[in-house]
């Protein structure tokens, strides 16, 4: 019997390369589930793009990852989460775990709070409502550089992007994915702020909703399979930049 037939898993999709960065915190938070990852790279970033076509995209996505066998679906993209969220709650036949940036600061806390995201993010009905303290600056091409550039990310022009920023910045919360990959950068070049992201909000999201859920804990060796038009490369993304030294528990496969 297939694992996932007899298990289950949890599906995780995105725009491209920035959900593999969830992915692994999911992969760490939880040893026993089997996981699918969807990249949608080919029509990546989604930052710019309408919402018809936002639509169009995710509904492709669930219906790839709920074909393969996911049971839960973790949208991995805040462009999507914080603009259609209501759409892919309505049309996902399994539960559905979004990344919402998190306004959990005190108001008093911090001088120059930021977010960071596409502009797509920042410009959504959610970050206006939620973020109406913060600085918010959209990045309309970072999250594309990190997508060409991941192998080589001396080329991604980090320090012109982070330039755009308020000059006493004490808070930076990275509303896309993608971001996090330069987060040690991000925070060598802005050394005495703060550097947040939602990983462990998704986290404890997806422990909270495993029980409405038909998944069961895997015995023996976990899968994480890489399924979409660029699975081999999501595939190569993530096991030479995040997952390099494995855990010996988990088979990573990409869809044949």
């Amino acid at each position: 019997m297939d694992i996932f037939l007899k298990y289950g898993a949890v599906g995780v999709m995105d725009s491209g390369i920035g959900g593999l960065t969830v992915l692994n915190k999911l992969l760490k938070s939880f040893p026993k589930l089997n996981f699918i990852y969807y990249g949608d790279n080919q029509n990546a970033p989604y930052g710019n793009k309408s919402i018809r076509e936002l639509k169009r995209l995710a509904l492709v996505g669930i219906d790839a990852l709920v074909g393969n066998g996911a049971k839960i679906i973790v949208v991995a993209c805040n462009t999507l989460s914080t603009t259609i969220l209501d759409y892919i709650k309505a049309v996902s036949p399994v539960p559905v775990i979004p990344t919402l940036p998190n306004n959990k600061i005190d108001k008093n806390e911090f001088k120059s709070p930021t977010l960071i995201a596409t502009p797509n993010t920042i410009l959504s009905k959610y970050v206006i409502e939620n973020f109406n303290n913060f600085n918010l600056v959209p990045l309309p091409f970072l999250a594309g550089e990190i997508e060409r550039f991941i192998f080589s990310p001396n080329k991604i022009s980090l320090e012109k992007d982070l330039n755009a920023l308020p000059t006493d910045v004490d808070y930076l919360y990275l509303g896309c994915t993608h971001y996090i990959f330069l987060k040690e950068r991000i925070n060598a070049f802005l050394p005495r702020a703060i550097i947040a992201d939602n990983l462990s909000d998704v986290a404890l999201s997806l422990f909270n909703t495993l029980d409405k859920t038909s998944i069961k804990k895997v015995i023996g060796k976990r899968k994480v399979l890489f399924i979409g038009g660029s699975h081999n490369y999501n595939y190569t993304v993530f096991k030479k930049v995040l997952w390099s030294k494995g855990d010996g528990k988990t088979d990573l496969q990409s869809l044949k």
